[in-house]
């Protein structure tokens, strides 16, 4: 799946000109808004690794909205399948696990995020190049 790049001069450029266009009296550009990215999975024969970030298609310009939505989205994902499942590099984890879950076959999700796994899903917040004030 390729997602073409997200340019927060181009995006802002656009929410201007189309305020522009619409009303005289139109409200001022949002100064920040935010954008959920994934993290690419690829797979090699052996195990599973994180290779490349695709920002998703919708904006939030509220904060909260955005990270509600991350938060379900990282809970599907965790939910969809087991580690053991997901076959990710267990030696990437190994040394920062508890020694006697080091090589346990029913690590959870929990254990490994705490050993380092990062979430599948974060917020990225893009600011206007020129606004000055939050």
């Amino acid at each position: 799946m390729t997602v073409p790049p997200t340019s927060r001069r181009g995006f802002f450029g656009q929410a201007v000109a189309g305020a522009t266009l619409g009303q005289v009296n139109s409200p001022p550009p949002p100064r920040k808004a935010w954008i959920i990215v994934a993290l690419g999975w690829e797979y090699n024969d052996e195990f599973t690794y994180q290779a490349g970030e695709y920002p998703r298609d919708e904006i939030y310009f509220d904060r909260a909205a955005a990270d509600a939505e991350c938060q379900r989205l990282c809970d599907e994902f965790f939910a969809a399948q087991t580690p053991e499942e997901f076959e990710l590099d267990w030696d990437s984890y190994r040394d920062e696990l508890p020694e006697e879950r080091a090589d346990a076959d029913d690590v959870t999700w929990d254990e490994l995020r705490a050993a380092g796994f990062v979430d599948p899903y974060y917020v990225l917040e893009l600011t206007h190049p020129g606004a000055t004030t939050p």
